[in-house]
């Protein structure tokens, strides 16, 4: 949400002059009126109200202010070598790379956690004598704690994220994901259309982004009306507001975790979890 009253009045005036003309720049100027009205009554519980607000700060968007505004992340590649991963058996980065005789290796793990009230330190792993073969990796692991055994992992068609197995070790076989991590290359330097939201920058290693200031009050009525149609259990309502959300700011993360509690409420668990699998890989760097 617009942190201030002069961050909201240059989400506005952006808006304005992306109109660029006196017939939509006076809608817009009611469409902020109402929009601030809309939040009020979110704000006290008056979700019927505040969703018919939203409903008309949405009808007094031109039609110019609709187009995506932010870039869209490109492809990953398939390949092992090189990669670094989020991963979930130490919450640590697995990184791989070029190992012996035209094998890969890989390491991860290490640092400490905090188990119920006491830091541990973890073991670092280290994966060798890795075998990619198209989309499955797997080897042989060691640790520092003296465990060992083998690992088996693929990587899913779009190169975001894997799933496997970690066999052996004192405490027998472990499932074990991971979600790539960005680099600079991946974020195309973190670029967007037009005036960019912030987190853009040459040289960043950030997918996610925020809206840019001339569309984030727009943005943010899509979600202040999902999160009404969901109060009131109109959950369909609330996905399609949600997407309408992704669909402008491809690359913000609030949109996908409304859509993910939206689709959730809508038709489960499974059915949210390609959104959430998108709020994890914008998050991850």
């Amino acid at each position: 949400k617009c942190s201030s009253l002069e961050e909201a009045m240059a989400s506005a005036e952006g808006a304005i002059i992306a109109a660029q003309s006196a017939a939509p720049a006076e809608k817009l100027k009611v469409a902020f009126v109402k929009n601030v009205e809309a939040k009020i009554a979110e704000a006290n519980g008056n979700m019927a109200a505040a969703r018919d607000l939203y409903a008309c700060v949405l009808a007094s968007v031109p039609p110019n202010l609709l187009s995506p505004c932010q870039e869209a992340l490109p492809k990953e590649t398939l390949d092992w070598s090189g990669s670094s991963w989020a991963e979930s058996l130490f919450a640590s980065t697995l990184a791989l790379g070029p190992g012996t005789e035209g094998s890969l290796s890989g390491t991860c793990g290490g640092g400490q956690a905090l188990v119920g009230k006491k830091i541990l330190s973890l073991p670092t792993l280290t994966l060798s004598d890795c075998e990619a073969c198209g989309l499955r990796l797997s080897g042989k692991w060691v640790d520092t704690a003296g465990g060992e055994g083998t690992f088996r992992l693929w990587m899913n068609g779009n190169g975001r994220r894997f799933e496997g197995t970690l066999r052996g070790g004192a405490d027998g076989d472990k499932p074990w994901s991971g979600v790539r991590k960005a680099t600079a290359a991946a974020g195309h330097g973190g670029r967007s259309r037009g005036r960019g939201g912030r987190g853009s920058g040459r040289g960043s290693t950030l997918r996610a982004q925020q809206p840019p200031s001339r569309v984030k009050w727009l943005y943010e009525a899509y979600l202040g009306r999902a999160r009404c149609s969901l109060v009131l259990a109109d959950a369909a309502a609330a996905v399609a507001d949600a997407k309408a959300a992704t669909e402008l700011c491809c690359r913000t993360v609030m949109g996908w975790s409304a859509l993910a509690e939206a689709l959730k409420k809508a038709d489960g668990v499974e059915a949210a979890k390609e959104a959430w699998e998108e709020v994890e890989y914008l998050k991850a760097r």
